[in-house]
């Protein structure tokens, strides 16, 4: 028997309620695979679209996986420790959540199978988190707007009197009450703000400040269907919807999508690779498809790389992963700037996988390329030449989390590696006080090195050291090398640091001092971390 398996995993994060004003919210996020179940295909969601005061009331989860249900498959949700349902598709409340902080929940949807089928199916995964937020003015206001995402769908209900009116760009007065998102734009382009009104009569305003007196991005206000405005990457804009009417109770649900450019954007961001290093790095997941391109029938989750040719020959570049990856590589290009211009991202339909066809390639300027369902994938370039740029596309197909790791494994070709700082680590997520290590993991020959940081950081060192950590020590840490008269692009590593988690505790009783019978049950309850150990004066502990 086939299965769905849903496991809803719970985090808890320290926080702390202040104020006596409620507000009822909820939000939406969405996730969906489609793969062969022999690949154990997964997605999963963790919730990120809530305040950060927010707190549980419901959780739904909501799963379908097409026409395969219900002969084959079996839906299983798993919420702290108890198993809720056996069942096939449809709308799930999940138990034991209610009171937890919403934001850290994680779910997951992973399809396997054990016969020797390998089916092609799709995994639909949406869940839905109903949550209060407290405060003195709370989550929704300017003080604490709700940061809204891409790809995740917002709720909310708005009654009673406001505090803003008429808006610059709309003659409308609004005398309801308000609610403001924060919106961060990720890259320069269109975006659209899916509204949709249920009932009532709320208006939507994208704003360049948070209230009503900033720039309106699209000039007016609307109260259904949305709009598509360019927005500048990295700005941050406020869309605040207002109740136009005291009387009713409006509510209405939000979905903003980015932009997709199925363009060389994705290639002039490549990042060099030298044959002297093994490369490591995260499975880029929930990432849309750029399309068919070359061999590849899709090409989810896209990572660029490009190496330039030293000594010319023969190279063998071994790819794998934990899952279903994929590959296209390209060349000979004079420069990375010619390379972006000269690739086709359009589909090849007579490009085998070179795992059909080991002699196909190059075509065109295509020099291998598979769309394979395996684990691991092997690239061939045959007459590399000198001074020459190739590019390489690796996807995840799975869209899974996972790492994918390539590195030259035979030939006799090697890469230009002055080009290239090698990858670099912290010993982090740290707390304050303790001492940060920075390093590199493949130190490169003849390479002198330069460091820079938060805090105006700066050291010559190969693995500089910085003890005693601050909050202003966390931030973005680069480098670059250089060999002879090469200097290379900045490599960076993120350092997370953060206080001390303060812990809380908790009974039954009500009553700080407990004084009991032998024979008495006493319930604690412990917040403020991710794992705990208790113990007490007679040596007895529990986790």
């Amino acid at each position: 028997m086939k299965k769905i398996l849903i496991s809803i995993f719970v985090f808890f994060y320290f926080f702390t309620i202040i104020g006596i004003t409620t507000f009822g919210q909820s939000c939406t996020q969405t996730s969906t695979i489609s793969g062969y179940d022999c690949d154990n295909i997964l997605t999963q969601i963790t919730i990120n679209c809530a305040p950060a005061n927010a707190t549980v009331t419901s959780v739904s989860v909501t799963v379908s996986i097409g026409s395969y249900c219900p002969s084959w498959y079996v839906v299983d949700i798993y919420a702290n420790g108890v198993w809720n349902y056996d069942m096939c598709g449809g709308t799930y409340t999940v138990n034991g959540v209610a009171g937890l902080p919403a934001n850290g929940l994680l779910f997951a949807a992973s399809s396997y199978d054990n016969d020797a089928v390998c089916d092609y199916v799709t995994i639909n995964l949406s869940v839905t988190v109903n949550y209060t937020t407290s405060g003195g003015g709370g989550a929704g206001t300017c003080a604490s707007p709700i940061q809204m995402v891409c790809g995740t769908t917002y709720s909310g209900t708005l009654s009673g009197t406001g505090n803003w009116n008429v808006y610059n760009g709309c003659s409308w007065n609004e005398s309801g009450a308000e609610l403001v998102y924060a919106f961060t734009a990720t890259e320069t382009g269109n975006y659209t703000f899916n509204t949709t009104t249920n009932s009532g009569d709320p208006d939507f305003f994208l704003m360049s400040s948070c209230g009503t007196s900033g720039t309106n991005i699209y000039g007016s206000c609307w109260d259904s269907d949305g709009i598509t405005v360019n927005l500048i990457g990295g700005v941050t804009y406020y869309l605040i919807v207002d109740n136009y009417n005291t009387s009713t109770t409006a509510s209405y649900s939000i979905s903003p999508s980015c932009p997709f450019n199925n363009s060389n954007e994705g290639c002039l961001g490549s990042e060099p690779f030298c044959n002297s290093d093994q490369y490591l790095f995260p499975a880029a997941v929930d990432v849309e498809s750029m399309g068919s391109i070359g061999c590849l029938y899709s090409t989810p989750n896209p990572a660029w790389y490009y190496m330039q040719i030293d000594n010319p020959g023969s190279m063998t570049i071994d790819i794998s992963s934990g899952a279903d990856v994929d590959f296209i590589a390209w060349g000979p290009f004079n420069n990375i700037n010619e390379a972006c211009a000269s690739i086709s991202l359009t589909e090849c339909s007579n490009c085998p996988n070179n795992t059909e066809s080991s002699s196909y390639y190059p075509y065109g300027n295509i020099v291998d390329c598979s769309y394979d369902a395996a684990h691991a994938e092997t690239c061939h370039i045959n007459n590399a030449q000198g001074g020459k740029i190739y590019v390489l596309l690796l996807t995840n197909y799975s869209n899974v989390s996972t790492n994918i790791s390539f590195e030259q494994v035979a030939g006799n070709a090697s890469t230009n590696c002055g080009i290239v700082a090698p990858p670099i680590i912290n010993n982090g997520p740290l707390c304050l006080g303790q001492t940060l290590n920075l390093s590199v993991t493949n130190p490169t020959q003849g390479a002198t090195y330069s460091w820079t940081g938060p805090n105006g950081f700066t050291s010559n060192q190969m693995n500089p050291t910085i003890s005693n950590v601050t909050s202003v020590h966390a931030g973005t840490y680069s480098l670059v090398i250089t060999v002879g008269s090469q200097t290379s692009p900045p490599v960076t590593t993120t350092v997370v640091i953060g206080a001390p988690p303060t812990a809380g505790i908790t009974n039954n009783t009500g009553i700080t001092v407990l004084s009991c019978p032998t024979n008495q049950s006493i319930s604690l309850t412990a917040t403020g971390g991710g794992t705990y150990n208790w113990n007490n004066s007679l040596g007895t502990n529990a986790n």
